[in-house]
Parts: structure tokens; sequence; C-alpha cells
């Protein structure tokens, strides 16, 4: 713990902790026993971890590449003491407010307040004023912003702010993620204040992305994802502006997703990347082996490479991957040894094989035999990309010894990881989403992973697995070709945290959990409870999916040179959008017609695409056109031209010849 600038605690693993104290207050006294708890797990070192030297203030205020802006509440809700106040309708206009609150009268509870901002925010609460003390604690629900004593099953993150007034002075709340903020006014004398409101801190960054389509709920879900990550684009890009309001690398990926769909921006990710990986250095050159995984977890280095390529895709940055080239070779080397002679991972080093917050994957031994499987097969598309990198950079010997590596596990996986009898790998939904998602299953196992979990109506359903994950499973969704059903899995999911009123998405969720207190009841760290964060960025991955599935557009070479170009409506009657690349922005408009779909399309100077378009014949331009690789209900036109063109696809021939 650090105060002016000098470090006055310090923690290590003699320390005593336990996730469930008594109830009461007894535990926080100095006579009470503590001998039966357990001793404290040491994360990192101190300066080290996701966290970094950033413990205190948490974080350090004053960045020069964030923006402020001033915003007061949408509502107001008088807790207590309604008569106590004067003045609460200037709190919800801008500039100075005029508010006044007459102490409590004996026996009676103290005036309180609870302010609602509308959706979730990041920053922190301003106020000026005198006479009195205010408690302040802020929420992201109301219950967690009006329960701030609540013991630790169930507890907030926050702790209340006791802010005390003294006349011009501007007192304010740590920065936190929240949209609730209760308010308490204490003293024996009347309080005045001429400033409450929010300063809201965020990343000024362009929203160059776009999704618009026939359901409006899709749209709504799209736009919901992309402010999820934009308010963890803080000093780095966080898992969430609430908690940890750290660097952690599994949501990395994800969030990375969003952030080349719809910002494209390179500061952030390149810091945060780059700080991810020093971390797991810890000290030693890059050309030598690493001290640790990614953030400690296995599958966060596999995470690492693979938001790498994905970065590259997009920003085609040539010069940031091969400064990463020595790291990328150390940690291959490192990954390797938690394989054994049959090129199996066994994580023969205890280490923690974190996968989810879900039972049997995310268990507190961090070391379960399906998570062993999800991490395998995890590491086995990480390793592709690695190959794929490494090309990029003209490294081929090192990109053949690692082919070699990549079959050699592959054919281990499918050999030793999938039951013979069934051809699944475990009866668990994210793992044999996993599977797919990687391109591990075959031909075979595909087939029976579809029948036997991911059809509509199996048992596999009703697991729980957070958003995180479930972001796999619509990918092996859609590589198996079921788009309607994943349009239907993303409205049902993502879209019943809209309905059970989310303006970000949560870091937990399953439609079973009760809906009365909701947030009460969210699940992460194996528990429920308000410290459950509902602003999270591993959870808005189906913003980038809508992108690159609904519209259909992805880079196949660095920057966008080469780009997919694929929709799938799934039922929708039209969806139009904007995808962000170094040349400029694609723009896209797909409309399903009675004999088949219309694409409008921009495309930026220096981007060549590959259309896949469904039908049995097309037209370009007005013009009919031969379609490449065609079979009998789709075919690839290729598209070298910049500048507005238009695609018509025809289902059948309808008179229409099938080629020119």
């Amino acid at each position: 713990m650090l105060a002016g600038g000098k470090t006055i605690l310090v923690s290590n693993g003699k320390w005593r902790a336990n996730e469930q104290p008594p109830h009461g207050a007894s535990w926080r006294t100095v006579p009470f026993n503590d001998s039966g708890w357990k001793h404290a797990a040491v994360q990192a070192k101190y300066g080290q971890g996701p966290w970094g030297w950033r413990l205190h203030p948490w974080p350090i205020t004053g960045t020069p590449y964030l923006a402020h802006l001033r915003l007061v509440p949408v509502r107001i809700n008088i807790i207590h003491g309604r008569r106590a106040f004067d003045g609460v309708e200037t709190l919800l206009k801008p500039g100075d407010c005029r508010l006044r609150v007459r102490p409590a009268t004996a026996g009676h509870a103290p005036p309180e307040m609870l302010l609602d901002f509308g959706r979730e925010v990041a920053g922190r609460i301003q106020v000026r004023g005198q006479g009195g003390t205010l408690l302040i604690h802020t929420g992201e629900s109301p219950g967690e912003a009006l329960n701030p004593w609540a013991e630790a099953g169930d507890g907030p993150w926050a702790n209340v702010q006791r802010l005390g007034l003294s006349a011009g002075a501007v007192e304010s709340t740590p920065d936190a993620g929240f949209r609730y903020v209760a308010i308490k006014f204490l003293g024996s004398t009347p309080i005045s204040l001429d400033r409450l409101r929010l300063d809201f801190i965020y990343y000024p960054v362009v929203y160059r992305g776009s999704f618009s389509c026939s359901d409006s709920l899709l749209t709504k879900i799209w736009y919901t994802g992309a402010y999820t990550v934009h308010l963890c684009m803080q000093q780095d890009i966080w898992d969430a502006p609430k908690r940890d309001r750290g660097m952690w690398m599994g949501d990395l990926q994800v969030e990375g997703d969003v952030i080349n769909d719809v910002f494209l921006d390179r500061f952030l990710m390149v810091r945060t990347l780059t700080a991810l990986r020093a971390d797991a250095q810890g000290g030693p050159a890059a050309s030598a082996m690493p001290v640790n995984y990614v953030n400690g977890i296995v599958g966060y280095s596999n995470a690492w490479i693979c938001a790498l390529w994905d970065f590259y895709l997009h920003t085609g940055d040539r010069s940031y991957i091969r400064g990463q080239l020595p790291l990328l070779l150390s940690m291959l080397r490192y990954m390797r040894r938690g394989f054994n002679h049959k090129g199996v991972f066994t994580n023969k080093w205890n280490h923690w094989c974190f996968c989810d917050w879900a039972p049997h994957l995310g268990d507190n031994s961090g070391d379960t035999p399906q998570e062993r499987v999800a991490t395998d097969l995890y590491t086995c598309l990480a390793i592709h990309r690695a190959i794929e990198l490494l090309r990029m950079l003209g490294d081929h010997a090192e990109a053949a010894r690692y082919e070699h590596w990549r079959h050699r596990i592959v054919a281990s996986a499918r050999r030793y990881l999938a039951a013979p009898e069934t051809h699944i790998f475990t009866n668990i939904r994210q793992v044999n989403a996993m599977a797919i998602y990687s391109g591990v299953a075959d031909r075979q196992e595909r087939r029976a992973i579809f029948r036997r979990i991911l059809a509509p109506g199996r048992a596999s359903w009703k697991q729980v697995a957070t958003p995180y994950y479930n972001y796999f499973v619509l990918w092996a969704l859609a590589e198996l070709g079921h788009y309607h059903q994943a349009l239907r899995f993303i409205r049902g999911y993502w879209g019943g945290m809209i309905r059970e009123g989310a303006t970000t998405f949560w870091e937990g969720y399953d439609p079973s959990w009760p809906k009365k207190y909701p947030h009460r009841y969210l699940q992460a760290d194996n528990r429920p409870g308000y410290f459950v964060s509902l602003c999270h960025g591993w959870s808005a991955g189906v913003t980038a999916w809508l992108t690159e599935n609904v519209l259909g557009v992805r880079p196949i070479a660095g920057g966008f040179k080469e780009v997919s170009i694929s929709p799938h409506l799934g039922g929708l009657s039209w969806a139009d959008g904007r995808v962000p690349t170094p040349q400029g922005v694609i723009s896209i408009h797909i409309r399903k017609l009675a004999t088949g779909e219309i694409i409008r399309l921009t495309l930026p100077k220096g981007v060549h695409a590959t259309i896949a378009v469904p039908g049995a014949s097309a037209r370009l331009n007005g013009r009919l056109v031969r379609m490449q690789g065609r079979g009998s209900n789709s075919g690839i036109i290729k598209l070298n031209q910049s500048g507005a063109s238009t695609v018509e696809t025809y289902y059948r021939s309808h008179g229409v010849p099938l080629h020119p």
C-alpha cells in the first residue's frame, strides 16, 4: 500500500485470509482468533501482477490521455428525510447546484438520497459545500449502493467514503465504475452544497465502427458491448472499471476483438499487451525463458498470442510484432514444457489453469481435468496463430519447428482427449466449443459435438458459462454454420441482461438466476454477490461477433490489405455497418430479397475483397459475373476496386444464366 508515494504496508503469504468471514464485526477487532484461516495466496510480488504499481490510489488520477466530462444524475430518489431537502431539483441541471439539507431530528435516520446516472459510468463524485459530513457509497445497482455494510458473502466492492465539507474545497470519491450513488448527510447543523456532480473519466477514442439491423435488440446489444469495452479503456485496458481494475489477458483478447472492430485503437492495445508480457517475463532478457505464464494463467499465454495475431490482422503493425518476436519465441518454449511425452498438456508444474467461472473450469484448485483439456485445445489454436506470425515475419525455420509440434499436439488431442465412444471433449459446452474454435475437432467430432452438446435443447445449454466463454461458443456455432441458432442465443443471453436492466454487460450471467435483486445473485469467483462486476470487458465479445459474422467482414491479410466479406443474416431482413481499417472505413449494407440478397459495399483504396455470396448466380454493378469456386448454392467474387460496388446474388437462376 502506498501513501504519499511511500510504501507503508506490505503483505505476504504469512497473512491469513478467508473468503467468508464470520458474521458480525468481531473479526475486525484485535482479539479475534484467525488461526483457523488459511495463509493468504501470493498472486504477485509488489509492483508486479495485473495491478503493477497502481495499488493506491486505485488508480492514479491525472493520466494526460484521459478526458473528463461533468455530468449530473438523471433521477433522484429520497430514501430518508424527504422534508429535510431543499433544492433537490437543482442537482438534475448542469452547472452548480443549490442544495440545502436540514439535520435529522432525534431518533430519526439521517437524510439520505440515491442518485441514478441512467447508465454505467466510470469516474468519481465531486462535492463542494459546508456544514457537515457526507457518507457516499457508489454501486452498480441500487442494492450495492444502499447496502454498503453487507457481509462479505454478498457485499459490495467499494468502500463507503466519508467526505468532510469545508467552504470552498472540492472533495472527491476515488475513481470507480458505478451507476448509483447513495449519500447520507451527517451533522447537527444544516448542510449546503453548491456542487454535486459526476467527473466522468473516459478514453477519448472515436467510434469508427457501427452496426444496425432489422432486429433492434441486436443493434442495442452491439452498442452495449462497444460501450462496455470503452469504459474499460482507462490508464490501460482493464477487465472492469469497478474491479479488478487490472490487466487480464483473457479479458484483453476479447476486448481487443471489440476494440479492433469498433475503434481500431493502437495506443492502449500496444501499451497493455506490452505490459502484460513484460510482467510474465519477470526481468530476464526477452530471449530467455519467462518466469511465468501471462497473468500466471496457462491459457492467458494462449490469449496473448491470439491477441497479437488479431492485432496484426486489423492494424498491419508489422514493426510491433517484430519487436515481440523474441518474447514470442521464449513464451513458446515455456509453454512447450507443460506437455508430456505423449503431446498432452498435463500441468506438471501445477499452474493456474483457469478457463471460466463455471463448475470444473474455474475451480479453486485451478487444476481440474476439464481445465486441462480446454487449455490443451486452446494451446493448439495459439500455436497455429504463432506459426502465422512467424511466417509473416519471415522466420520460416521456427515456423516449421512449431508446425511440426502443432501437428503432434493436435493429433494427441484427438487421440487422447476426445472420448472414443462419443467423439466429444468432456460433456461441458465451453470445452467442446474450444475444440471447434481451435480447429482441433475433425469432421466426425464436429458432428458429434453439435449433435450431443450444441444442438438446441441439449442438457449442456443448462450449464453455467460466463459471457467470456460464451463468446467462443458463438464462434463454434458460426464455424458449424448455425447462424440462426447463434442469433437466438444472443437474443436470449446478452438480450437477457438488457431485459434485466443492463447498460453494460455483466461479468457473470445465467438466465436461470433469480430476477429479484439480480445483482446480488450474479456469480463470479465461485460465489454470488454485489461484488460481481456489471461492466466487464470479457463479456462484450458479442459486438465483434456480430461485425465479423452478420456483416461478415474479417481481415485475412495484415492491415486489411485483403478482406473476407461473407455476410450471414441468420433470418434478419437487413444489416448495415461500418468496419474501420488503416486505409479507411469499409461500409456494407446487406438486404434479403425475394430471389436472393443484395450487398452494397464501399472499400477504401488498397483493400482487396473476397466476397462469399450465397446463390446460384450473381451480378457485380449490374453485370453478370463468373463466380470462383462456385458450388450449387454459393460462390466467390474477387473485388480489387475501391469505392462503391453492388453485388446482387440469386438463390436460383430465375431466368438468369448461371454464369456469363
